[in-house]
């Protein structure tokens, strides 16, 4: 399998898990408007603004009784594909690319990208921006009935918003990822973060919090009976291939491979990190060359994150334990450390002002089957969180698959009900609509 396949749901709820201690909640932080959400809008919905230079447009909210430009870009997407600052030679013989057809112009498949955080109240008029032309993007929370907006301009005269909400460096062969919350570093050549810190209150990032992370896995191959266990964190390899850096979104694509040794299962696969300030998505992408049941007859994957307990106590939620369990190295439960038996579609973590959701999103025929078991607190003096996803030999069938890690990070203390606050968990999405301003 991919280089970030299996792992890659595990190694999202350990940055989940791990992240706490916070900076203090922005004060355009609006309840019902998820303002945690990244929106994203395609250049179809604003058809004012088709052909349009990309370098001459800029997003705009009213905050204080006036318009100021908020953070956003525009990512180029081609043939299906995010068009990349950079691509890799293997990256080209993929499909992957670093242009667009159309020079630079807005078109139908383009996407827009801002932070919903960001919006203000309906404001009048615009023709003060100086714009060539204007289009108003309302965003409305269907569940509370709230609408906010913003304007997105072309050739507008408003100086441009130079935040940047996330920074990407690749250096010294490791991925480093640096926002507003958590910083987090990895080898570029795998699919896992091995050093994690999050900001504190005082505006510092703690010392590294994960002490160990790793995904082990048992295969039990037919016919002859032959088991096997191995660590796909020491197994799969791969390399980057694509990037961009951005203001509110950075992308980075990667492409790779297993090579399960005696077993002679390979496979291949990818993933496509986006990073923004208080969120990662994680779309992984599994090209798989034969049905897995052809050959084994079980394949259990758990993963795990071990955390320092010193740095970072917290309490862990998930769906099947509405109690929490405080993570300090002590095991809670009476038949070790397994907490909630149960599939769960969310979790957070949540300690010192601030929660972590994780969620994955599954294809709905690995659903019927698949289980999400959550460890915590496994051994004395370290704290464990992660995954058991059961049994997946049935599900790795030949093809392609694709499901999605996503989590947030919020700046609040959990509380039951807070969930429905997240976009993801709220079973609403953010509706937008965009019209041109005369």
């Amino acid at each position: 399998m991919k280089l970030r396949s299996i792992g890659i749901a595990v190694l999202a709820y350990a940055l989940a898990a791990a992240s706490a201690l916070l900076a203090a909640s922005n004060p355009q932080d609006r309840e019902g408007l998820f303002a945690e959400t990244a929106v994203i809008i395609v250049g179809a919905q604003a058809p004012a603004l088709n052909g349009a230079d990309i370098s001459a447009l800029s997003l705009a909210a009213s905050h204080d009784g006036r318009l100021t430009a908020i953070p956003m870009q525009v990512d180029e997407v081609r043939d299906g594909e995010h068009v990349f600052a950079w691509v890799s030679p293997k990256g080209r013989e993929k499909g992957l690319h670093d242009r667009d057809v159309d020079n630079g112009r807005l078109d139908a498949d383009d996407e827009i990208v801002f932070m919903a955080r960001d919006l203000g109240p309906r404001a009048e008029p615009v023709q003060e921006t100086g714009a060539a032309k204007a289009v108003e993007l309302s965003v409305t929370d269907p569940a509370s009935g709230r609408t906010a907006y913003a304007y997105l301009l072309l050739n507008s005269k408003l100086p441009r918003c130079q935040h940047d909400y996330v920074k990407m460096d690749i250096s010294g062969e490791r991925l480093h990822i640096e926002t507003e919350r958590y910083q987090f570093s990895q080898q570029a050549d795998l699919g896992y973060f091995d050093e994690l810190r999050v900001r504190t209150a005082n505006g510092n990032f703690t010392p590294d919090l994960v002490v160990r992370n790793q995904t082990p896995g048992v295969l039990k191959v037919k016919v002859i009976g032959l088991t096997g266990e191995v660590d796909f964190y020491d197994l799969i390899r791969g390399e980057t291939i694509a990037t961009k850096d951005g203001p509110v979104r950075a992308l980075w694509r990667a492409a790779g491979g297993a090579d399960f040794g005696v077993f002679r299962i390979k496979g291949q696969g990818g993933t496509e990190q986006h990073y923004y300030f208080n969120r990662m998505d994680q779309p992984v992408m599994m090209d798989i060359p034969f049905d897995f049941n052809s050959v084994l007859s079980s394949f259990v994957i758990r993963g795990t994150v071990v955390l320092d307990p010193k740095v970072l106590p917290l309490t862990y939620y998930d769906v099947s334990h509405r109690q929490g369990v405080i993570l300090d190295g002590v095991p809670d439960s009476p038949d070790g450390p397994l907490i909630g038996r149960d599939a769960r579609d969310w979790c957070v973590g949540s300690g010192r002002g601030m929660s972590v959701y994780y969620i994955v999103h599954f294809p709905d025929e690995w659903k019927k089957t698949l289980k999400q078991v959550s460890f915590v607190d496994d051994g004395p003096g370290r704290s464990e969180g992660g995954s058991q996803f059961g049994d997946m030999v049935d599900l790795l069938t030949r093809g392609l698959h694709q499901y999605m890690v996503r989590f947030y990070i919020v700046p609040h203390e959990f509380k039951w009900g807070d969930e429905k606050n997240i976009e993801d968990m709220a079973g609403d999405k953010l509706q937008v609509s965009c019209a041109e301003v005369p």
